[in-house]
């Protein structure tokens, strides 16, 4: 575009005040000057907007090939014409396609078709030309006044100088003329002048287009760009380029707001948001309510904030793209809303994510760019990235012992521990000590034996010949060595008792052996009957036993024994199902007492349970029930999951725990559903210690209306310790 024009003085009035003292200054000289201040302040704005960004930076492609030393090496080579079969490489390849200008981001052989994703776009050609088009309008001074007029029904425009124009009244022959649908109702508005008898008189077509100096409907040259006013709001309408961009891309493109929220707002009056003071009228992003149903894109007001006309519909949401013009965050970046159709404005979640953003990264430091995608650079096995060269330093691949060596020194024979304000590290001790523990709260230290002695020589382990001699050294009793070493299962269709870390265990205060292939316990003749399995002795034979009296803590030891019988020595629970013990994964009916390991239980139905029409909590199905002993100190995962509809739209069903026949209060897990039968899913996990013996899980359900189904992929599960 040319210089902004040169302000030139048009009047001398230094002059004119000395020569008329008393006399105001002429106002048409005044007004004169002004509009040439007026126009050469515009030019030289709109001179520099093509160079330098609102921020003060330089303009996206403001610099190019012809801006710049012949000498600079501009990082790629020299492009080519896109073509199919090509090895293109990355960060140095460039092609032309279209009317566009890329650079390989993968290392790649295209395909028999351009593929968007392997290429960054370094320049769009026709989106340049379109803006320096628009440049070149706004440059105009009469065009100009034409954009600041406000438009209005059953006007025209009239321009009242250079520059300067104004709308007028259309008058009602006007109106007539405007409103005629044929040539023969304007002649007949107009009467028929000389011009139009030409035309009239003309032998055929061609000529008429010559008269009139017309394009052909076939054939003939458009010497310019043809450019469109706005997207295209009718079927046989043309199409825009951008229009045509945003449908590629399944977008429904959206004037562009000033600035996009970054945290929950007030939705009213004017206010800074994202660094930028918005003023009442401009377009505003909303994505970060507290309240989701609340997000959109609003008009700002000097009151309540309204939705912008384009965006106050659900319909006008699906799939929107909004540009974000300016901000601290958010500028220069694209936001698309991500719903789906069927939703409602003012009560369903509306949901924004960045689909765009400005500007170019790097990465050092041990991490890697690859595409858009950062990540940590890989490191050797067994090792740390980290500094440890005493200064500032990019991290490298140490081993741990380095890093150690580099906080607590490499001294041997140091511990590290947890101390009052951070990790520290003790010095050895002496020889013959022993690394003493003070409880939480305080730092541990090394330590001497009590009453003199060390670890290596009196009160060694080592120099004794027998175990006795040996817990005599270290004052411990056998009861507390192997108070109890196995577990009890199911094996065939009895109970085991077999040796599991250790096979020892401690009956009527001795220390008994387990034998190596355990010891069995059929089942009574019982259904539904909750036992607890005893060990005890028959002469040297360790025998067990299934007893409906419960256990007692024994004095003394702290082992659990038959309540009033310590000859018992409690080793688990069991519950008969038809006169037989049951371990399943529908009823955990076989508990260990000593070496408890987790235990899951799973329920499933194998189709959908429907007509379901109770307002009130109800249990499904017994096919989705799990049954189980608890311990009375461990804590149960109870999950319910799955899936669930109401046949009325609008309307809502309800899951949650039954435990032991009974609905929990919470959590109660509530589906709203808008459209009929469609299905949503549900799921939660509740941690609860329940108390010694039975217990049952199941899955809940109400509806508030009509009737309810929960699909088979519904379940009940839990995990316990036994």
């Amino acid at each position: 575009m040319p210089y902004p024009t040169k302000y030139n003085r048009q009047y001398d009035y230094v002059s004119y005040q000395n020569a008329n003292p008393t006399r105001p200054l002429p106002a048409t000289k005044v007004n004169a000057d002004l509009n040439q201040v007026q126009l050469s302040t515009t030019e030289i704005i709109d001179f520099l907007k093509k160079s330098i960004r609102a921020d003060g930076k330089i303009m996206n492609a403001a610099i190019g090939r012809d801006q710049i030393d012949p000498s600079v090496n501009l990082g790629f080579t020299p492009p080519t014409e896109w073509e199919a079969g090509v090895l293109y490489t990355a960060n140095t390849s460039t092609v032309f396609y279209g009317d566009a200008f890329y650079s390989a981001l993968v290392t790649h052989t295209s395909a028999g078709s351009f593929d968007p994703s392997k290429w960054l776009l370094i320049a769009d050609f026709q989106a340049i030309a379109d803006e320096a088009a628009l440049a070149a309008i706004n440059s105009n001074p009469n065009l100009h006044a034409i954009s600041l007029l406000t438009s209005a029904a059953d006007k025209g425009i009239v321009f009242t100088g250079s520059g300067t124009a104004m709308t007028f009244d259309l008058s009602a022959f006007s109106r007539t003329l405007l409103d005629d649908t044929t040539a023969g109702g304007m002649l007949t508005t107009l009467g028929v002048s000389a011009f139009a008898q030409t035309v009239l008189d003309d032998a055929d077509g061609a000529a008429v287009m010559t008269t009139i100096g017309a394009l052909p409907k076939a054939g003939g040259t458009m010497t310019g760009a043809l450019v469109l006013a706005a997207d295209p709001a009718a079927p046989l309408q043309a199409a825009t380029k951008q229009y045509v961009d945003a449908v590629a891309q399944g977008l429904d493109t959206k004037p562009s707001v000033i600035a996009a929220t970054t945290a929950s707002i007030t939705l009213s009056a004017p206010q800074t948001i994202d660094g930028i003071a918005v003023i009442a009228g401009d377009r505003v992003l909303v994505k970060n309510q507290s309240t989701a149903s609340q997000n959109g894109i609003y008009v700002v007001a000097a009151g309540a904030w309204t939705r912008a006309t384009d965006a106050d519909a659900w319909t006008e949401l699906p799939g929107a793209f909004v540009f974000v013009e300016k901000g601290t965050v958010n500028a220069d970046c694209g936001f698309v809303c991500t719903v789906d159709a069927g939703g409602t404005i003012g009560s369903t979640n509306v949901t924004f994510a960045q689909f765009s953003g400005a500007g170019t990264y790097s990465a050092t430091g041990g991490v890697t760019l690859t595409g858009t995608q950062f990540s940590l650079t890989t490191a050797a096995d067994f090792t740390i990235k980290s500094n440890i060269s005493g200064g500032t330093a990019a991290p490298t691949d140490n081993t741990i012992t380095a890093v150690l060596d580099k906080q607590f020194g490499s001294t041997r024979g140091s511990v590290v521990y947890r101390g009052a304000s951070g990790w520290a590290a003790a010095t050895p001790g002496s020889s013959g000590q022993f690394w003493k523990t003070l409880g939480a709260g305080a730092d541990p230290l090394w330590a001497s034996i009590p009453g003199g002695g060390d670890m290596l020589s009196t009160n060694n382990l080592s120099d004794v010949v027998s175990a006795s001699t040996s817990r005599d050294n270290i004052k411990a009793s056998s009861l507390f060595s192997h108070p109890g070493c196995g577990r009890l299962t199911k094996s065939g269709a009895n109970l085991l008792f077999a040796p599991l870390k250790g096979n020892k265990i401690v009956i009527n205060s001795v220390e008994q052996t387990i034998p190596d292939a355990g010891v069995t316990l059929a089942p009574p003749a019982t259904s539904g009957t909750l036992y607890y399995i005893y060990a005890y002795m028959v002469s040297t034979t360790l025998t067990l036993e299934a007893s409906t009296t419960g256990h007692a803590t024994q004095a003394g030891t702290g082992i659990e024994i038959k309540s009033g019988d310590a000859t018992r020595t409690m080793v688990g629970w069991a519950r008969t199902v038809s006169s037989a013990w049951v371990d399943s994964l529908t009823q955990r009916f076989v508990i260990s007492y000593y070496n408890r390991r987790p235990l899951t239980l799973l329920a499933t139905n194998g189709s959908d349970l429907t007509g379901v029409v109770s307002t009130s909590f109800i249990e499904v199905s017994t096919a989705l029930r799990v049954e189980f002993i608890a311990t009375g100190d461990d804590a149960q995962l109870l999950s319910v999951a799955g899936s669930s509809f109401n046949t009325s739209a609008n309307a809502i069903t309800f899951s949650t725990f039954g435990v032991d026949g009974v609905a929990v209060a919470a959590p109660i897990l509530q589906y709203d559903q808008v459209t009929a039968s469609y299905a949503g899913q549900f799921g939660a996990a509740l941690p609860v210690v329940l108390s010694e013996g039975y217990h049952s899980v199941s899955l809940f359900t109400k509806v508030n209306i009509s009737s309810g189904t929960w699909k088979q992929n519904s379940i009940t599960s839990a995990q316990v310790w036994g």
